[in-house]
């Protein structure tokens, strides 16, 4: 039997897991993912599914499927395509279109359908010959364009599954309107924003573990020798990735965390964003690297590009984003740009850091009148004018600390296309209400959270309300509840 998770009506999960007919039955939320798959000549593909389909028998459909328990919807879209399509693509691959919210009766009568439907278009140069069909799912396929799969839908074609769904003329309008603009290039800041949007939550969790701040149930496991400690940091890290990665987008391990512990150190960094983005999150490595010439260029190499090794070039990390320092000007930032574009990454560069003594630097005034962080920020803008994205943002991007409100106000309007990695929530004193300076329409930001998440087991908020060996699930709740203040601040903008 399939299982799945019960979400409640705001898509957080219940904690409760089901047989895929008991939500039907007792019409409880889940996820599904719908894949809308659209060949060169911007046709359509609708799949006849089985006679022997409980629901929708030898109805014309679209790819679609149930999310399983402790599945991400990226994961289960490229399941079901490789499953009932034989159609085997990357979850990079898949183009987000949205989350439809659907409270209803099955067209069919068949059970109720309250779901969260997450809405992926895959573009593919396959022809129906060429697609495997699993024959219990899938018994015929046809292309059809979308003006004549609209006609079919406005004569109440009832060969449709979909005919009586309440959001079918919605996807093909959000169709419609990717491929009137499917030219622009689909870069790493797009894909945050797409994982972004898909959880609903501008946040970061960083992982920057130190022993003194673990669990007493981890550190009793471990012994306090540098190879067993990093054992049980990773245990700690993947627990804390394990309890989010349905809710917060993305991981920013800070590499002193793992460099102080040596190679098992760098080991354990390794592994965790291995992990985190085997779980489909996005990693964000805060290295802040900066330097010049090959020397830069041997950094970017290393965590975001490939190094040649003997006759062939191998990728050690393959981090999607990093932090530079532009302190050396485009001689230290340029390597770093020129593989954001060759291996499709992002940089967020540091324009204003979020510690006290920023502006001992940051904050001096130049001859022309502007601040050095303004100076930066204008810098910025002129180095990610080749690599922005869909969404009006570039893959060269910025930090802003959250806890200057005055100046992220400033910087958004210096650098409307940059999207900001802010630190400084919580622990540092950084407030939603400012951090939503930030933003527009939305989007704008992603928020990093470090201690007031890894430690949120310890924090005065959750310490009564869960045991030392449910530090996960107080993290887990210190997210969602950092999410939801987060956006109801960005909503108010």
């Amino acid at each position: 039997m399939e299982y799945i998770d019960v979400v409640d009506e705001n898509n957080n999960f219940t904690g409760e897991v089901v047989g895929k007919n008991i939500v039907h039955e007792k019409g409880l939320f889940y996820r599904e993912v719908i894949g809308i798959i659209v060949n060169n000549k911007n046709e359509i593909l609708l799949q006849k599914r089985s006679p022997n389909k409980k629901t929708y028998p030898n109805k014309w459909e679209l790819c679609y499927g149930h999310v399983s328990s402790g599945e991400m919807p990226r994961k289960a879209m490229t399941r079901e395509l490789a499953e009932e399509n034989g159609l085997k693509v990357s979850e990079n691959d898949l183009i987000f279109l949205g989350i439809e919210k659907t409270a209803e009766v099955n067209g069919d009568n068949s059970g109720f359908h309250n779901v969260f439907s997450y809405i992926y278009l895959i573009k593919t140069n396959n022809k129906i010959d060429d697609y495997k069909f699993q024959t219990d799912e899938v018994v015929d396929a046809i292309y059809t364009t979308i003006d004549k799969l609209e006609e079919r839908l406005l004569n109440k074609d009832e060969s449709l599954g979909f005919l009586n769904s309440s959001n079918v003329e919605k996807r093909l309008d959000l169709v419609k309107k990717f491929l009137s603009g499917s030219n622009k290039m689909k870069n790493a800041i797009d894909i945050l924003i797409d994982r972004i949007k898909e959880t609903d939550n501008p946040t970061v969790m960083g992982l920057d573990p130190r022993y003194e701040m673990l669990p007493e149930c981890i550190k009793a496991k471990y012994g306090t020798d540098v190879k067993s400690v990093c054992e049980g940091i990773l245990e700690y890290n993947k627990a804390l990735i394990d309890s989010t990665y349905d809710i917060i987008p993305a991981v920013k391990p800070q590499i002193a965390f793992y460099e102080m512990f040596g190679v098992e150190g760098i080991k354990c960094f390794k592994e965790t964003c291995r992990y985190a983005k085997q779980k489909g999150m996005i990693v964000i490595a805060d290295i802040k690297r900066g330097d010049i010439g090959t020397t830069a260029a041997g950094y970017s190499n290393a965590y975001l590009g490939k190094t040649l090794v003997g006759e062939k070039e191998e990728s050690f990390y393959d981090i999607d984003w990093v932090t530079v320092n532009p302190y050396l000007g485009i001689d230290g930032v340029k390597p770093f740009i020129e593989d954001c574009k060759k291996y499709n990454k992002g940089i967020f560069i540091l324009v204003k850091t979020s510690n006290k003594s920023s502006g001992e630097l940051q904050d001096l005034k130049l001859e022309e009148g502007k601040t050095v962080y303004e100076k930066v920020a204008e810098l910025v803008n002129s180095w990610g004018e080749e690599l922005i994205g869909e969404y009006g943002y570039s893959s060269v991007s910025s930090v802003v600390g959250a806890t200057y409100p005055v100046q992220i106000k400033n910087l958004r309007q210096i650098m409307p296309k940059s999207y900001f990695l802010i630190p400084g929530y919580g622990a540092q004193g950084g407030k939603a209400e400012d951090i939503a300076l930030g933003f527009k329409d939305g989007l704008g930001g992603i928020v990093n959270a470090s201690r007031s998440l890894m430690c949120a087991f310890k924090s005065d908020r959750w310490k009564d309300k869960f045991k030392d060996e449910e530090y996960a699930k107080a993290t887990r709740f210190e997210a969602i509840r950092m999410r939801d203040e987060l956006n109801q601040s960005i909503k108010n903008i």
